[in-house]
C-alpha cells in the first residue's frame, strides 16, 4: 500500500521497511518484493547483488516471479557472474509454473542458442505457450517467427494475427511490423491508412523507426495528406537514434528542398536517377605510382579532390549558362573521377601520369561498384548525435546521404546546350523543363540569395556536364556536396610558396578494410619496372594484410600489367 500510494501518502521507504519485516520472516513475496526495490533503487540505495540476495531466497521458496528474475540477473551478469546455463536454470523452473515471462524468455534463449542448444522449434514452443497466456512479448517473437518460417511453417496471415495481438497491448515493434504488413500487403489487405494509424500508435511508444516510416508517410502524402511540416517534425524526434539519426538528416534535408521547390527538386532526382549507373559492376580509377602504392600499401584512404582542383575551366558552368544565369557556388563540391574501362589507352595518357607530367606510367585501381560506398568520411567511428536541431546540412556526421552514394556519367555538351550520348532525348527534354521551372522559380529580378538557393536545389546536377571537347574520356563520378566549409570531414593541405604548389581541399574515404572494395590493379603501360612490381606489391599485401586478403573468395588481389601497346 505504501509502494502504491493507496490509504496512505506514498513513501518507497515505508514500503521497504515493511517489506523487510516480512522478508526476514520467510515470506516469498516480501522477499521477491525487496528485490525488485534494490534493483531498481527505490527507497534503499541501489544495489544488484542485494536484490539477488532477496530474489533467490524467494526463488527458493518455488516463486517464479522471482526465479524468472534470477534468470534475468544471470543473463546480464548483474550482481552474480554472468551465466547462460544459469540463467536457463531458472527461466526453466519458472516456466514449469507456467509464468509467461518466464516462457517467453526461454523461447529467446532457444532462438539465440544461449545457455541451450539452438533450436527455432523449441523456442516456438516456448513462445506459444507465452502467447497463449496473452504475454505481448511472446506474441510479437511468434509474429516474427511466423513471418520468417522459423521453427514453424512461414505464413503471414499467422504473423499479423500475433502482431495484431500483440499492437493490441501496446507492444511498440508489434505495432511497427504491423504498419510494415499493411503498408506491404502481407499477410492483410494493403492498406497505407491502416499502416500510418498503427506507425501513429508505435510512435506514441517513441519507436525511432515508426517515427521515421511516419515522417516518410507524411513526406509522400501515403495514407495521409502530405504534410512537410510534419515530415520535420517527426524527423527532429529521430535526430537522437544512433542508428537512425542520419537517414532522418537526410529526409529532413531533401524535405527543406521540397518545402523550396517541389518541381527543381523532383527533376534533379529525375535527373539524377537517368545518369545513375545500376548495372556496370566495376569502375576503375586511373592514377599516379606513388598513389596506387599509398592506397593499396600504407592503408591511405582514397581521396575525393575538390572540384577547383580539376583541368576544365567551365567545370561547373554550362548547366548556369544554359539556364541563363550567372554561376552561384553553393556548398563545396568533392569528385572522384571514374572509368568503365579497365584498360584503355586514352585514359593511361589522361590521369596516369608520374610527378614529372610522363603519361601511362602510373596504374589503374578497379574498384567494385557493389561494396565501394561502405566507407565513411572521419577516420573514426563515432556517435553523430550531436547536432543542432536544425540541420542546414550533415556536418561532422561522417557519412554521405544516398545521393552521395552512387557514380553517374557525365553528360557531354556541344554548343547551344545539345546534348551527346545515351538517353540524348530524354535528358534534353528533363532539361528544358528545368530551365522553365528555374525562371519560375528565380523570377525577373533574381537576388543572390535566390541564385544561392538555386545552387543549393540544384546539388550535384551543374558538375555533370562538360563540354563535347572532353567527350573521349567517358568520366564517371562520385560527387559530395552537402557538406559545409568547416566541416571536420574536409582535410586541407598548405600552400607551398617556395616551390609554387597550390593549397588543397580533398575528402577521405575511411574503410575498416581498405582492400574490401578493390577488385584488381592494373600497372600502365610505362609503369616503371613494372615486370617485378606485380610480383613485389603481392608480397607486401599477403606480408602486412593476410587477414584481409583471407577473406576474399580467391585469397588474393590480381595485379597485371596493361595489354595496351604504347605508342
Amino acid at each position: 500500500m505504501y509502494e502504491r500510494g493507496k490509504g496512505v501518502a506514498q513513501s518507497d521507504e515505508k514500503a521497504v521497511k515493511y517489506y523487510q519485516l516480512a522478508a526476514e520472516q520467510g515470506d516469498a513475496n516480501a522477499q521477491y518484493n525487496l528485490g525488485f526495490m534494490y534493483v531498481n533503487g527505490k527507497g534503499v540505495a541501489q544495489s544488484d547483488e542485494k536484490a539477488v540476495k532477496y530474489y533467490r531466497l524467494a526463488a527458493e521458496q518455488a516463486d517464479s516471479d522471482a526465479q524468472c528474475n534470477m534468470g534475468f540477473m544471470y543473463l546480464q551478469g548483474k550482481g552474480v557472474a554472468q551465466s547462460d546455463e544459469k540463467a536457463v536454470e531458472y527461466y526453466q523452473l519458472a516456466a514449469e509454473q507456467g509464468n509467461a515471462d518466464a516462457q517467453c524468455n526461454m523461447g529467446f534463449m532457444y532462438l539465440q542458442g544461449k545457455g541451450v542448444a539452438q533450436s527455432d522449434e523449441k523456442a516456438v514452443e516456448y513462445y506459444q505457450l507465452a502467447a497463449e497466456q496473452g504475454n505481448a512479448r511472446a506474441q510479437y517473437s511468434l509474429g516474427l517467427m511466423y513471418r520468417q518460417g522459423k521453427g514453424i511453417a512461414q505464413s503471414d496471415e499467422k504473423a499479423v494475427e500475433y502482431y495484431r495481438l500483440a499492437a493490441e497491448q501496446g507492444d511498440a515493434d508489434a505495432q511497427y511490423n504491423l504498419s510494415f504488413m499493411y503498408e506491404r500487403g502481407k499477410g492483410v489487405a494493403q492498406s497505407d491508412e491502416k499502416a500510418v494509424e498503427s506507425y501513429k500508435l508505435a510512435a506514441e511508444y517513441g519507436h525511432a523507426r515508426a517515427l521515421l516510416n511516419l515522417a516518410y508517410c507524411y513526406f509522400q502524402g501515403k495514407g495521409v495528406d502530405q504534410s512537410f511540416t510534419e515530415t520535420k517534425t517527426l524527423c527532429e524526434q529521430v535526430f537522437k537514434d544512433p542508428q537512425l539519426s542520419f537517414i532522418a538528416y537526410e529526409l529532413h534535408d531533401r524535405t527543406e528542398r521540397f518545402e523550396k521547390s517541389k518541381s527543381i527538386s523532383t527533376l534533379r532526382e529525375q535527373i539524377l536517377s537517368h545518369l545513375q549507373v545500376k548495372k556496370h559492376r566495376t569502375m576503375t580509377h586511373y592514377t599516379s605510382f606513388d598513389v596506387g602504392q599509398a592506397i593499396l600499401l600504407e592503408q591511405s584512404p582514397f581521396r575525393l579532390g575538390h572540384i577547383n582542383a580539376v583541368n576544365d575551366p567551365n567545370e561547373g558552368k554550362l548547366l548556369w549558362q544554359g539556364l541563363g544565369y550567372e554561376p552561384e557556388e553553393g556548398n563545396p563540391v568533392f569528385i572522384g573521377c571514374f572509368l568503365p574501362d579497365s584498360d584503355s589507352l586514352n585514359m593511361w595518357r589522361f590521369y596516369s601520369k608520374n610527378h614529372l607530367n610522363d603519361d601511362a606510367c602510373g596504374c589503374a585501381i578497379t574498384f567494385n561498384t557493389e561494396c565501394f560506398f561502405d566507407y565513411r568520411l572521419l577516420e573514426e567511428r563515432g556517435n553523430h548525435t550531436e547536432q543542432d536541431k536544425k540541420v542546414p546540412s550533415f556536418t561532422n556526421t561522417g557519412q554521405s546521404p544516398q545521393e552521395s552514394a552512387a557514380f553517374y556519367r557525365v553528360v557531354y555538351l556541344k554548343d547551344n546546350f545539345k546534348i551527346l550520348g545515351k538517353g540524348a532525348t530524354k535528358l534534353q527534354a528533363y532539361f528544358k523543363e528545368l530551365k522553365k521551372e528555374v525562371d519560375k522559380f528565380v523570377g525577373k529580378n533574381p537576388t543572390p540569395e535566390k541564385l544561392q538557393d538555386l545552387a543549393w536545389l540544384l546539388g550535384p546536377l551543374p558538375y555533370l556536364l562538360k563540354d563535347a571537347h572532353y567527350k573521349d574520356e567517358q568520366e564517371h563520378r562520385v560527387i559530395v556536396t552537402h557538406l559545409d566549409y568547416g566541416a571536420k570531414e574536409i582535410k586541407s593541405e598548405d600552400p607551398d610558396f617556395a616551390n609554387g604548389t597550390a593549397p588543397r581541399l580533398y575528402l577521405e574515404l575511411h574503410r575498416d578494410d581498405h582492400l574490401a572494395p578493390i577488385e584488381y590493379v592494373t600497372l600502365g603501360p610505362k609503369a616503371p619496372n613494372k615486370e617485378m612490381m606485380a610480383p613485389y606489391w603481392r608480397h607486401q599485401l599477403a606480408s602486412k594484410f593476410e587477414s584481409q586478403l583471407a577473406r576474399r573468395k580467391d585469397k588474393q588481389l590480381n595485379i597485371n600489367p596493361s595489354r595496351c601497346a604504347y605508342k
